[in-house]
Parts: C-alpha cells; structure tokens; sequence
C-alpha cells in the first residue's frame, strides 16, 4: 500500500503575506480594518486574505505549512506568532527559516549569492518535488529548483493605490469593465497579447462585404483563458459600430459599449477584469490549489503539476519567467481562490479602490 506524499508550501513573508513600506495612513488604516497589522520590530501590513489562505493550507493534513524569509529570526519569529496565535507557532516555529539558513552559491560571474534552498527543507529528493517556494523574486531559487517555484507577484502600499480618474472605473466588488478599443488595420500583433491579458476589447473594420461593413470582436474566453474572434452578424449592429468607429473611447455612447459587451458575454467572453495588485494572494491560492488538486489527480509531483501550467503559458519557444509573470493575470485563478478562502472567511471579498475612495 502506497503512502500518500506529505505536501509542502514555504512562504517569503516581505511584499508577499506583508508589506512595512511605502504605507499611507488610509492604506494602514483600511489593511487594519480588512485584514491584519502585526508589529514585529516595525509594523507589518497584512492584506485581506493571507490569514485565510495561511489557515487554509494548515487546515489540510497532507500540507505542511514552512516560512523562508531572508530577514532575520528576531522578526520572522514574532511576525508569526502574533499573526497565527501562541498555540500554532508552537506547531510551526520548527519551521520557521530566516537569514541564517540561506545558503550561499556562486552565479556565472563567481560572486557568492544567499539562495532559498529548499534543501534545508527536505533532503528527500521525492518530497523536494512536493515542496514549493512561493516568493516574489525566482532569483530566491536555488539552482536547479526552478520547476519548485510559484511567482506571488510583489505587493507593497503602492499596490494599493490609483489616481482618482482609473479609481472611478471600478465598482465595490473591486471589478471594472475591460476597456474596449477600435482598430482599422488588420490585427496588430502586440494587441492579441493585450487583449489576451484582459487589457482591452478589441473591435476591427475586416473590410466590406456586399455593401456592408464588416467586423470582428477579440476577446479572452472566460474558462480557457485563450485569444477568441467573432463575427458581428447583426447588419444594424455592424451599422451602429460603423457610425462610432472614429470616435475616441470617451465619446462611445453606453449603447455602443453595451451591445459590444453583450456579443463577447454571449460568446462566453470576459469584459470586466480585477483590481490584481492588491489581491495577488488570491491568484497565489488560486494556482497553488489547483495544482494540488491536478497533482493529486494525475499521480504526479507537485512541482510537476505547477509546472506545467507555467509550460503551457510560455508556449513555444517562451520564456518561463515571462509565464510566471503572465500567471498573474488570469482573472480566473484570482476567482478560484476567492471562493476557496471564503470557506475559511465567509465575508472575505477582493480589495476594491472603492474600499476606501478618499485615499
């Protein structure tokens, strides 16, 4: 009889469960409200949702939960404690890494650099592909643990704050409206990545067919994730766009942007994307129990399951780094953690400018 594989999740504590810099009084003031504010040395920020998906992951028995930060044990101890309560840092603080267990390699030019080693984790080569670092910076990898890695994305008081004119396009539940474009060329190559990162709404003049004017619409699927076009059959429609293509996008009456939305909506398309700076924490749980799940499923490691969506985003002949940064952006994994933190906080809810709209 086979034993089920013992999971681990090691996480970097700066910019990724907290943030201490660039901290405005109304940024402190609504993260103490959502989320939490621990004081360990200084004060650290924690955003709505890292508790949630710290006790989730504790929750789970073939999870262990592990801490790697490269700041010092005499804040990394504290931070924890009072983040997670007495009790589970007596569970924990076995776990708990700091500075003095980084391990030191030479890059291509024999310069000594602290790397993460997930060795001073598990030495078990089988448990090593369990073991995931989750962290900002992949240069915090050890060699060869690359496939161990999954990108949180940086997160400081700057990712909580916008000017007024880009505040006003979201609503409550931290969502906007995907900005919707018109272009009379044919497809220009940079705009399919664009429009595939959920940036715009693309709509084309394909030319004239039997006295009309014909378009097509660019769109993100909502479920793959993945670059769509379609017709507009509607002659009055197609009449409609026409009337308005030479405007600029302020000028589009709501009738126009309703029937466009409309036809990507039908087609089973996106047309509002999440306020993603703040909220990265939920792409984190998103990701990191998907590829659990699929790892469980499919009788394959975890590193294995997380890498190859990294793989599959990169494509052909892409980069991995830039599909780890690309990762970030599917709206649909920040929904899917969402969901699964709300079994641990009911009320939880992304981060919204609307939060707080005198910042």
């Amino acid at each position: 009889m086979s034993v089920s594989p013992v999971y681990r999740a090691v996480l970097d504590i700066d910019d990724v469960l907290a943030f201490t810099e660039y901290a405005t009084t109304k940024v402190a003031a609504y993260v103490e409200r959502k989320g939490s504010v621990v004081s360990a040395i200084v004060p650290h920020y924690v955003p709505p949702g890292v508790r949630e998906f710290i006790q989730l992951l504790y929750r789970m028995e073939d999870v262990q939960v592990w801490f790697f930060s490269s700041g010092d044990k005499s804040r990394n101890h504290p931070f924890v404690r009072e983040l997670l309560g007495e009790d589970t840092y007596e569970e924990l603080k076995g776990r708990i890494l700091s500075r003095d267990d980084l391990w030191e390699e030479k890059d291509s030019w024999n310069a000594i650099r602290y790397k993460k080693n997930l060795r001073t984790v598990t030495q078990d080569v089988d448990a090593l592909a369990n073991t995931i670092l989750i962290d900002d910076n992949v240069n915090n990898s050890a060699a060869g643990q690359g496939k161990n890695f999954l990108r949180a994305g940086c997160m400081d008081g700057r990712s909580f704050t916008l000017p007024d004119i880009k505040r006003e396009l979201y609503g409550s539940d931290g969502m906007r409206f995907i900005r919707i474009r018109f272009d009379k060329r044919s497809w220009p190559s940079g705009w399919r990545s664009s429009v595939k990162e959920g940036n715009c709404i693309c709509v084309m003049m394909a030319g004239v067919w039997d006295g009309h004017h014909q378009f097509r619409i660019g769109f993100v699927d909502q479920i793959t994730h993945e670059y769509r076009e379609v017709s507009v059959e509607d002659p009055e429609l197609r009449n409609l766009f026409y009337q308005y293509y030479h405007y600029n996008y302020e000028e589009y009456p709501s009738c126009v942007l309703d029937k466009i939305r409309s036809i990507v909506e039908n087609h089973g398309g996106r047309t509002r994307k999440i306020w993603r700076r703040p909220n990265r924490i939920f792409c984190v749980a998103g990701l990191f129990f998907t590829a659990l799940k699929n790892a469980k499923r499919e009788n394959i490691s975890l590193s294995e399951s997380l890498n190859r969506f990294y793989l599959r985003e990169a494509g052909d002949g892409g980069s991995y780094n830039d599909a780890m940064r690309r990762m970030l952006r599917h709206d649909e994994l920040y929904w899917r953690g969402l969901k699964l933190l709300q079994t641990i906080n009911p009320v939880l809810q992304f981060t919204s400018p609307q939060n707080y709209p005198n910042l």
